[in-house]
């Protein structure tokens, strides 16, 4: 089949979000011809990549940029409206493509969330497929002591998601859509209140952006070892919960041996910070900062546990 990707985000060099736009295209090209559609902030870290994996090559890449005023003024809780911007601008070059190459499915892999889905439905004699979407998730009441600082954007984005779906039910871009995939169970839901006629054909399909080839085996650990290596991933933001995971460091009994590292830079730094030392972690508790995605797969090997304490996540 001829298949063109929409991955706003999609890069080799970065994890999360980027890696499901990169891995999922150079997973089809086994199979299929593909084409995809990304932002121009991707063309030097792709081409850079083909250049010595000859084997992806067959990838017609293709970028779209919106103009920079756009980039400044849409940020933070205004995301979404630069993503709706890039997304019609990307749906004129997939007219194009689509005319020319012949395609037969236009999946929309990235961005992974509702509030930003292309109307790439309404070209003609293509299906569309979309996800899998997230975004409908929310804290739940057990967990809001670690976030009670910003209950007003939880609001606030609780707001955006109920206008968003509405907009998407008057503009018929849903029903547009030939199969729409959800990351979980709660965007599913969110999405079933307002489409009640597509709720039974929202099926979950989690995707994590890396294949069998790059998971690390287990390496075999000595009986010896006389301490547990904790490992925590992620940017340093409320909602991914670090807060959380140093509560439960901090009841974790006295004789036990053991150590956490922290990989990840973001607004909470500070604050962290000063928690380790004001529970007494500081000598368990070691924060990296920002490390090169090519430098995380040592990581990863480097430890016993991974914890992912977020208090909402989409494709955790």
């Amino acid at each position: 089949m001829n298949i063109l990707y929409i991955a706003y985000s999609c890069s080799p060099d970065h994890g999360s979000e980027d890696r499901i736009g990169w891995k999922i295209p150079a997973n089809s090209i086994l199979l299929n011809n593909v084409f995809v559609i990304t932002k121009q902030e991707h063309k030097s870290s792709v081409e850079n990549y083909l250049s010595s994996h000859p084997e992806l090559q067959k990838i017609q890449f293709y970028y779209v940029d919106i103009p920079a005023i756009y980039k400044k003024v849409f940020r933070g809780f205004a995301y979404s409206g630069r993503l709706n911007i890039w997304q019609r601008n990307a749906l004129k070059l997939a007219e194009i493509i689509c005319a020319e190459e012949q395609i037969d499915i236009i999946h929309q892999i990235t961005p992974v969330e509702f509030r930003s889905i292309g109307d790439y439905g309404k070209i003609p004699g293509v299906k569309f497929v979309c996800g899998p979407v997230g975004g409908g998730e929310y804290i739940p009441d057990g967990l809001w002591y670690y976030a009670s600082a910003f209950r007003l954007q939880e609001a606030v984005r609780k707001l955006l998601n109920e206008i968003s779906l509405r907009k998407l039910k008057r503009s018929g871009i849903l029903e547009r859509c030939d199969q729409l995939l959800a990351a979980n169970r709660e965007t599913g839901e969110e999405i079933g209140r307002i489409f009640s006629c597509i709720q039974s054909q929202v099926p979950h399909f989690t995707e994590i952006g890396i294949d069998r080839s790059e998971i690390v085996g287990k390496q075999e650990r000595s009986t010896e070892k006389k301490e547990c290596h904790f490992l925590i991933a992620g940017r340093l933001i409320y909602r991914k919960g670090h807060a959380f995971a140093l509560e439960a460091f901090r009841i974790l009994p006295k004789d036990l041996p053991w150590k956490c590292t922290i990989v990840g830079m973001g607004p909470e730094t500070v604050r962290l910070k000063k928690q380790i030392i004001q529970y007494g972690l500081d000598e368990h508790v070691h924060m990296l900062g920002k490390i090169p995605f090519s430098h995380m797969r040592q990581i990863y090997s480097d430890a016993d546990v991974l914890i992912m304490p977020s208090l909402r996540e989409t494709t955790g």
